[in-house]
């Protein structure tokens, strides 16, 4: 048995409707034996979710506006948790589920 390792998580999604689409984000702590094994907790830390500044032409563009908003939103108590070096450190990745 591996010991486990803790990490951050930022989640966003969007559903695209107009005039206006609809943003949400989730930003956590999990912990695990690593990446490729399904985590064993799971802290939700801060979430939000509002209508969209700007009207999405695409499905896609309703993505990118509801990342931009998880970031400016949720990223920084994820990376307060990562300077007190409470969790590993990691790259930030892109995760696109359809």
């Amino acid at each position: 048995m591996s010991d486990l390792e803790i990490w951050s998580e930022l989640h966003s999604d969007a559903d695209w409707v107009a005039p206006r689409s609809q943003s949400g984000f989730l930003s956590a702590i999990v912990c695990g034996p690593g990446v490729d094994e399904a985590p064993s907790g799971f802290l939700p830390l801060h979430y939000g979710s509002r209508k969209q500044p700007l009207t999405a032409d695409s499905s896609t563009s309703a993505e990118i506006i509801a990342a931009h908003f998880a970031v400016r939103e949720g990223a920084p108590i994820l990376l307060q948790f990562r300077e007190l070096q409470l969790t590993s450190h990691r790259k930030w990745q892109t995760q696109y589920n359809y």
